[in-house]
């Protein structure tokens, strides 16, 4: 086995261990501190308001309006002019994504993929 290979499996690994410590973090209910912990009760009043708020606008016929805003993805498309930059990257293309509320709005992300693909 060549030394690349080992250096890729060992970052395969470190970033499975993250990716287990991380998950473990965001999912444990309590904020630990030096000398105890503490349940994350703002967390579930947020979650509960969050809940209400999208009943409130269901029954003022505002939420489907709402719904379709946020799924209505905007492309914007510019050319800089960049005299400095080498002839290799003339005709890069440079995506940038941002607000996409992905953990809210099941199926968004096909509604990005479909958008970025048509241009």
């Amino acid at each position: 086995m060549n030394m690349s290979a080992i250096s890729s499996s060992n970052e395969n690994e470190e970033r499975t261990a993250w990716a287990a410590r991380r998950r473990a973090i965001e999912t444990d209910p309590y904020k630990h501190y030096r000398f105890g912990k503490t349940r994350k009760r703002h967390w579930s009043l947020f979650e509960v308001l969050i809940r209400l708020f999208g009943r409130i606008l269901k029954c003022l016929h505002l939420y489907r309006r709402g719904f379709r805003n946020a799924t209505n993805v905007v492309i914007n498309s510019m050319q800089i002019a960049l005299p400095d930059l080498p002839e290799a990257f003339d005709g890069y293309t440079i995506l940038h994504l941002s607000d996409l509320h992905l953990d809210h709005i099941t199926g968004i992300e096909d509604v990005i993929c479909r958008q970025i693909q048509s241009t």
